[in-house]
């Protein structure tokens, strides 16, 4: 196995916290939950927080390290992630407005917080994938 720098692990680290804010933004999406947060206005602001991270850089965040595993320069990696995640959360919303679910904060939380997750889990497995397949067995 080649060893890990330290660049790596802090992309690593930063694709984990993409995924962590992903399943926070569906977890405080979901009504019961919100309900609380609607209550306490602390927590409003951050779901908030958590929400405008999540839509518009974490998505795009995990969409880049899912897709294009060599980008490892900083400028590059937030240009691309803002942007992507502006295009991703246009799209999920006017897809989900056009949709018989409709837009709401609980179907755009779920939808780009799970897109966020599953986009990180593949943004994870990538590197551990072509380690594997640097090792020669035969």
């Amino acid at each position: 196995m080649a060893p890990v720098n330290n660049k790596t692990s802090i992309h690593r680290t930063a694709v984990i916290g993409a995924m962590v804010l992903g399943a926070l933004t569906v977890v405080m999406a979901m009504p019961p939950v919100h309900d609380a947060v609607v209550r306490w206005k602390f927590l409003g602001m951050v779901a908030a927080a958590v929400g405008v991270l999540t839509a518009f850089v974490a998505v795009g965040f995990a969409f880049v390290f899912a897709t294009i595993p060599g980008i490892r320069k900083t400028t590059e990696l937030a240009v691309s992630s803002v942007g992507i995640s502006m295009v991703f959360a246009t799209c999920s919303a006017m897809a989900l407005a056009g949709s018989p679910i409709g837009l709401t904060g609980l179907t755009f939380g779920t939808v780009v917080g799970g897109v966020t997750v599953v986009l990180s889990l593949i943004g994870l497995w990538r590197p551990i994938a072509a380690e594997h397949e640097k090792v020669d067995v035969g």
